[in-house]
């Protein structure tokens, strides 16, 4: 059952649900501007207060800038919880998770990725010195594989079609 939604927090009922939902993984999807930032932000908080420390959530963007965007949006609602708040106990609660705030993972879901693969490449069977693919390698790697693909199957009749819908 979802609570009713404070007084002072601007926030629609769908964004509501989204910050007040628990008991399960939420995905929050919606266009830009609609405040999804706003919403995550708010969730976090509302989990703090429930005893929850940063570090213990998964939070993904799409972009660095939005996750940059939430940590920062998310500091500042905590110094400002702090500097409202009566509770003592609450007060250090708060302080503690913005010493967190760096180690928390609250990240693009490439940066994610990566962490994960970069901790257990070994059950992976991956290289630990692994890099990104960048556009250009990745364009030649393109390049290269179709260029494999054409010397085998070129001399296949039955491939002469595709290859001519591709080649022109």
């Amino acid at each position: 059952m979802i609570p009713e939604k404070p007084k002072g927090l601007q926030a629609t009922p769908d964004q509501w649900k989204a910050i007040a939902t628990r008991g399960n993984n939420l995905l929050v999807s919606a266009s830009a501007g609609s405040g999804k930032t706003k919403v995550l932000v708010e969730r976090i908080l509302m989990h703090i207060q429930e005893g929850i420390d940063i570090n213990e959530l998964l939070v993904v963007t799409f972009t660095e800038l939005a996750a940059k965007e939430m940590k920062e949006r998310l500091r500042s609602k905590l110094e400002e919880a702090i500097e409202k708040s009566t509770d003592e106990v609450l007060q250090q609660r708060f302080a503690k998770q913005l010493q967190l705030i760096p180690s928390a993972m609250i990240s693009t879901i490439h940066s994610f990725c990566m962490k994960v693969i970069r901790r257990y490449f070994y059950l992976a069977g991956i290289d630990p010195v692994f890099t990104m693919m960048d556009e250009i390698e990745g364009q030649l790697l393109q390049e290269k594989v179709w260029r494999a693909l054409e010397e085998e199957l070129l001399d296949q009749p039955e491939y002469e079609e595709v290859f001519a819908t591709f080649s022109s």
